[in-house]
């Protein structure tokens, strides 16, 4: 809404005259009754017409700086705040931004087979890999993201084909641990960023389990099925090529929530289930300690998906089973144990893993009714810009 700078008439909802830059003030937010009509007096441009709440007049007010941010621009920031505006001067429109702190999933290129049952390791930024699953038999395929083409390359394969395996590290540095080869496998290998080499196997063969390792040097694997639900804990040395045992967890349970990030002395097990309804249940893993410690669970039972992030900050649980196939989203807060349900992935999927961190995470793979190729992008926070409609009567 706006009104001419010379004019002091009545102004009210409505309206279809544009006016040019100097006569604008801008409403933004809030609700303001249409009638009675409030003979409005200009304020200078740029201030708003702030709502003082249903069948209250609204009044003109310089907000504070910080909250407005507002600039002549000849192109809109590259990373508008969350309420930032500004007046474009080569379009002679004013333009603001909000932010979409539940993010955005985006499609990318698929992984080259359709897939389920894999592990993966690293952040997207650096080219994060997924390795071994299923596809119509076990493989050991590993293929390599490049996020700036939006292209999957292919690298040495597993020596060692197996599905629901845990993985984790970088993309030049992981560790893949355990899995179905078929049945169970203490099978360890770790990749150099080309190849994989075989390592001391764990000490105890799972399948389902999950992993998490900042590199293949320090590892942490948690949980599976050993014909049964167990809580065990091992964790790797790449110095002395060695699994050693550390307190289990809590909770037994396996197709816990996998993802390829994290560390060995700081992590997450998420979800998982023992055969009935998956479980909301959540650990949290303190190396200093060697302890887990319940926390908050997820609002949603779930198994077989993904996860993302590390412990110390803020964590990921995407998609899997809760019943049936889910596309459900949830972001966990470190700092105030809270889990929180954010967008859901495009496409419903279960038995694939993630990777990058709560702020910038892939998914690959999966399984629907088939094995999917689909590989999906999470970005956070997300800004939209809109231009204001600023009319007369």
């Amino acid at each position: 809404m706006a009104y001419k700078q010379d004019a002091r008439r009545p102004v009210k909802e409505g309206g279809t005259e544009k006016l040019s830059f100097n006569e604008y003030s801008i409403i933004i937010g809030g609700q303001t009754a249409p009638e009675p009509l409030q003979n409005a007096v200009p304020g200078a441009s740029g201030t708003l017409l702030i709502s003082q709440g249903v069948g209250s007049p609204p009044s003109f007010q310089v907000p504070p700086i910080d909250q407005m941010k507002f600039q002549l621009l000849s192109a809109d920031p590259s990373s508008p705040g969350d309420g930032q505006v500004w007046y474009r001067t080569d379009l002679d429109e004013f333009r603001g931004s909000t932010t979409d702190t539940d993010g955005v999933w985006t499609a990318k290129t698929g992984i080259s087979t359709a897939t389920r049952g894999l592990a993966a390791a690293g952040q997207q930024v650096d080219g994060g890999i997924y390795f071994g699953g299923f596809t119509t038999a076990r493989v050991g395929t590993t293929e390599q993201y490049d996020e700036g083409g939006n292209s999957w390359s292919a690298l040495g394969s597993l020596n060692t084909a197996r599905l629901a395996l845990a993985g984790g590290g970088s993309s030049s540095d992981a560790l893949s641990a355990c899995g179905d080869a078929p049945g169970a496998s203490a099978t360890t290998e770790r990749f150099d960023g080309a190849n994989w080499t075989a390592k001391t196997n764990a000490n105890t063969a799972v399948i389902g389990g999950a992993g998490t390792g900042s590199d293949g040097e320090d590892f942490l694997k948690f949980g599976g099925n050993t014909g049964a639900a167990t809580a065990i804990t091992e964790r790797y040395s790449g110095t002395g090529d060695s699994w050693t045992n550390k307190t289990s967890m809590n909770t037994a349970r396996f197709s816990l929530q996998n993802g390829g990030s994290g560390a060995a002395t700081d992590a997450l097990s998420i979800g998982g289930y023992t055969g009935a309804s998956p479980f909301t249940t959540v650990e949290l893993y303190e190396g200093v300690g060697n302890t887990w410690t319940a926390k908050t669970g997820l609002n949603t039972g779930m198994r077989s998906g993904a996860a993302a992030g590390i412990a110390s900050g803020n964590a990921l649980s995407c998609g899997g089973n809760d019943g049936a196939v889910s596309a459900i989203c949830e972001r966990y807060d470190r700092a105030g144990n809270t889990w929180e349900v954010i967008s859901s992935l495009n496409t419903a999927r279960q038995q694939f893993p993630g990777l990058g961190t709560a702020t910038s995470a892939l998914t690959m793979g999966g399984f629907t009714t088939v094995n999917v190729a689909t590989v999906e992008q999470y970005s956070s926070p997300v800004a939209t810009i809109y231009t204001f409609d600023l009319t007369a009567v």
